[in-house]
C-alpha cells in the first residue's frame, strides 16, 4: 500500500509540470513582437576583454587605440660620470746583478769558468736582454754562453760591453756561463758590475667604459657631448687616440697634451636604449684619461593624442531629457600590475589616475562636447596600455 505522503509527492510534480507546459504554449502562441518584449532582459554590463585584448563594453565605441608603452619625460640636461681610463705603451726595465766581482781563468792543465742563474718570466712581453760588465784586466778570447749556446767569443773590452742575449734561448730557468779558452801561459778575465737588464713591453692600449641610457633618455635624446681631459705622462713617443661607441667609429686624432677639457659631439644614432659601450684605444704612448662625463640634452616631446567624434546621436543619448541618459567611460587594460599615474586630459578637463590594478574605468561624461574630442595622456610613471576605449554605456 502507498503512503498518502508520496500520493501528495506526485500530485505537486504533477501541478508544476502542467503549469510549465501552459506557460510555454502562452509564449509560443504569442505574436513574434510581443514574444520578444517578454523574453528580454536586462543584463548588468561588466567590464570585459575579448581575445584580443579589447574591451567589450557599453553600446557604442567611440575610440579604440592600443597607445603601447608610455614614458615620462625629463627636460633638460643629464649628466653621466665615467670612470677614469689609464692608457699606455711603454717600455720597463729591471736589472738582475749577477756578480760585484768575479774571475775566469785556464791555462793547460785547468780551467775555472764561472756560471750563474737566473730566472726569466713574461718572456712574452721581453722586448731586450743584455749583458753588462766592466773588464778591469783581461788576456785571451772570453767565451759567453747561455743554456748551452755560444752568444760571444773572442778578445773582449769596455767597448763590447752590453752584450745582446737573443730572445729564442731563453727559458724559464737559465744558465749563464763564462770561460776562457787554455793557452800554454794561461789566459783570465776579470769582471766587475756583472748584471743583466731587462726590457719589457708594457701595454694597457685598449680600455672599455659602458653607461645606461633610459628610455626616456634615449626617446627625447636631442643631443650628446663626450668631455674629457687627456693627461700625457710623457711629453716623448705620443702616438694618436680613437674613441668608439658601440664599436663605431667616433674620433680619431693625434694626442696633443695639456690643451685641458675636450669635447666631442656623439651622433645619437649611435647610441642605443640600455647598456652602451664607450672605447679609447691608443697606438703608442703613456695616458690618463679623467674627468670624463657624457652630457644629454632631454629634448620634450609630444605625448600621445586621441581624436573622437561625439555625434548628433550619441550626443543626444548622453545628454537626454527623459531621465534614461547614458554615461560615456574611458576604459584601459595595462599589461601588468605596476603603479601606473598619469595626468589624463579629456578637452583641457584634468582626471588624475594612480593605480596598480589592470584595468582602470572613468566617466568622462561631463568633460565632453558636441563633434571632435580630445583626449591626452601624460605619463608621470612609466606603463605599456595593451588597450584604450572611450565607450557609450
Amino acid at each position: 500500500m502507498k503512503s498518502k505522503k508520496g500520493q501528495d509527492g506526485v500530485a505537486v510534480a504533477t501541478l508544476v509540470l502542467l503549469i510549465a507546459l501552459f506557460i510555454i504554449g502562452y509564449v509560443i502562441l504569442l505574436p513574434p513582437q510581443e514574444r520578444e518584449e517578454l523574453l528580454k532582459q536586462d543584463k548588468a554590463v561588466e567590464p570585459s576583454t575579448n581575445v584580443t585584448g579589447e574591451i567589450e563594453r557599453g553600446t557604442r565605441t567611440l575610440l579604440s587605440e592600443i597607445p603601447g608603452e608610455l614614458i615620462p619625460y625629463e627636460r633638460g640636461t643629464k649628466i653621466k660620470s665615467i670612470e677614469p681610463v689609464n692608457l699606455f705603451s711603454r717600455t720597463d726595465s729591471k736589472l738582475i746583478n749577477l756578480a760585484t766581482n768575479m774571475k775566469v781563468s785556464a791555462n793547460l792543465f785547468q780551467e775555472s769558468p764561472r756560471s750563474f742563474s737566473f730566472k726569466m718570466r713574461n718572456l712574452d712581453s721581453l722586448q731586450n736582454l743584455n749583458l753588462f760588465f766592466f773588464v778591469r784586466e783581461g788576456k785571451g778570447p772570453l767565451k759567453i754562453e747561455v743554456n748551452n749556446a755560444l752568444i760571444f767569443e773572442g778578445k773582449v773590452t769596455n767597448s763590447d760591453a752590453p752584450i745582446t742575449i737573443p730572445k729564442d734561448i731563453l727559458k724559464t730557468d737559465n744558465i749563464i756561463r763564462l770561460s776562457v779558452g787554455k793557452s800554454l801561459f794561461g789566459n783570465s778575465y776579470e769582471l766587475t758590475n756583472l748584471y743583466l737588464k731587462q726590457e719589457f713591453s708594457v701595454e694597457n692600449k685598449v680600455a672599455k667604459r659602458t653607461f645606461v641610457l633610459s628610455n626616456n633618455e634615449k626617446r627625447g635624446l636631442n643631443r650628446a657631448t663626450l668631455y674629457y681631459t687627456l693627461n700625457c705622462r710623457t711629453l716623448s713617443d705620443q702616438g694618436t687616440l680613437t674613441i668608439f661607441i658601440n664599436n663605431k667609429h667616433a674620433y680619431n686624432g693625434y694626442v696633443v697634451c695639456d690643451v685641458g677639457t675636450r669635447s666631442l659631439d656623439i651622433d645619437d644614432r649611435k647610441l642605443v636604449r640600455g647598456e652602451n659601450d664607450l672605447m679609447f684605444r691608443i697606438s703608442k704612448g703613456d695616458y690618463s684619461i679623467q674627468d670624463i662625463e657624457l652630457a644629454l640634452d632631454i629634448k620634450e616631446w609630444e605625448y600621445p593624442k586621441y581624436t573622437f567624434n561625439l555625434d548628433n546621436d550619441a550626443f543626444d543619448e548622453i545628454f537626454c531629457e527623459e531621465g534614461s541618459c547614458k554615461n560615456v567611460y574611458l576604459g584601459m587594460l595595462f599589461a601588468d600590475d605596476v603603479r601606473k599615474k598619469a595626468a589624463l586630459t579629456i578637452n583641457e578637463f584634468g582626471i588624475s589616475m594612480d593605480t596598480y590594478d589592470f584595468e582602470y574605468y572613468a566617466d568622462i561624461t561631463r568633460f565632453l562636447r558636441l563633434g571632435y574630442n580630445v583626449l591626452k595622456i601624460v605619463p608621470y610613471t612609466e606603463f605599456d596600455v595593451d588597450h584604450l576605449s572611450v565607450f557609450v554605456e
